[in-house]
């Protein structure tokens, strides 16, 4: 939203390309393991449990990296958090 409150069409467009990218994105299920494993995160810090289950979706489908801009969520050994603000600093 930023970009074009601010007109910066070159930052628009390198969005676009980004989210464009054949394997951007995939869906992952929400099974009962991912369910667990998202209870388990949240039993061991303050993470609310939409949150959670991202992370726990995450997780069961391999990524390395949660891309995120929720200064709240930290890394674990299993997932490292990228905070998109602090990539500006």
């Amino acid at each position: 939203m930023k970009p074009y409150q601010t007109g910066n069409l070159a930052l628009v467009a390198n969005f676009k390309e980004f989210f464009s990218l054949e394997n951007f994105l995939s869906i992952q299920p929400h099974d009962a393991e991912t369910f667990d494993l998202a209870a388990q995160l949240r039993a061991g810090r303050d993470l609310k449990f939409i949150d959670a289950l991202h992370c726990a979706t995450a997780i069961r489908a391999g990524c390395k990296f949660f891309i995120t801009n929720d200064g709240a969520i930290q890394s674990s050994d299993a997932l490292e958090v990228v905070v998109v603000k602090n990539l500006a600093d």
